[in-house]
C-alpha cells in the first residue's frame, strides 16, 4: 500500500470521527407536565448540565408533591443525559375543622374538597345543656359546603 493512500484512510477516518462526534447531541429538552396545575415552560439543558427546579405550580384544592420521571422523585442536583419529561404530582388537600362543643373539648378532624357538602352531625349535650346546632361565622349551618380551615361552634 502506498504511503498516499495509507494518508488519504486516515484522513477520511480523521473526517468521520469528527462528523460522527459533531452528530451527537449537544444539549436536552426537559418538559414539565403539571397535570393540569399552572403551566411550566420546557427548558433546554446543555448535555451534562443540571435543571433548575421550576417554580412551584398550583392546583386548586390539592398540595403538590413535586416532579416526577416514571415512579420516581426528580433530584434537582441530578446532570440531565438525555430528553426527560418530568410530572406533577399531587394529593388532595386537607383542610381542618375544629369543633368548638363550648364544654371545653374541642374535637378535630379533616376533610377534602371530594368529601363536600360534609354533614355535620349532633354533638353530645354535656349535663343540663341542649345541642340546638352548630354555627359559622354567626351563621346556622347543618353542613358544609366551601372549603378551608374553619371552627364551628355548639349553640
Amino acid at each position: 500500500m502506498s504511503k498516499r493512500n495509507i494518508i488519504l484512510g486516515l484522513a477520511f477516518v480523521l473526517i468521520l470521527a469528527f462528523v460522527l462526534v459533531s452528530c451527537d447531541k449537544k444539549s436536552y429538552t426537559v418538559t414539565f407536565d403539571s397535570q393540569c396545575g399552572t403551566q411550566i415552560q420546557s427548558v433546554t439543558v446543555e448535555k451534562g448540565d443540571k435543571v433548575s427546579e421550576p417554580n412551584t405550580p398550583y392546583l386548586q384544592h390539592h398540595t403538590f408533591l413535586g416532579w416526577y420521571d416514571g415512579d420516581k422523585l426528580w433530584d434537582f442536583s441530578t446532570k440531565v443525559r438525555g430528553d426527560i419529561n418530568l410530572v406533577a404530582k399531587w394529593t388532595l388537600t386537607e383542610y381542618n375543622i375544629t369543633f368548638d362543643s363550648k364544654t371545653g373539648s374541642n374535637n378535630k378532624a379533616t376533610f377534602t374538597v371530594q368529601d363536600l357538602p360534609l354533614r355535620l352531625y349532633e354533638a353530645k349535650a354535656d349535663g343540663d345543656k341542649h345541642f340546638l346546632g352548630w354555627e359559622m361565622n354567626g351563621n346556622r349551618i347543618n353542613k358544609l359546603v366551601s372549603v378551608g380551615d374553619v371552627t364551628i361552634k355548639a349553640i
